[in-house]
């Protein structure tokens, strides 16, 4: 999902490739079918899922926290 939304609002020099190749293609994305806002709307939905579901574990999948939130800020 992250990966559709960059591909509309990303830099082409962060992400090493053009953007909005899959708007070109006329590929079914995530911001295609659910519309920008709603696809970064249920992204954060599902990150938030993620480190709700690890809350039982504590620290030691700290790790995986990390890497769920870094999905959300990535940009590339």
């Amino acid at each position: 999902m992250v990966d559709d939304i960059l591909n509309v609002e990303g830099k082409a020099m962060a992400l090493g490739k053009c953007t909005g190749t899959d708007l070109s293609r006329g590929k079914a994305t995530y911001p295609s079918l659910l519309g920008l806002e709603e696809s970064k709307r249920r992204a954060r939905e599902l990150v938030e899922a993620a480190l709700e579901s690890l809350s039982p574990y504590g620290a030691e999948v700290e790790p995986l926290r990390e890497i769920a939130r870094f999905i959300m800020v990535r940009e590339n």
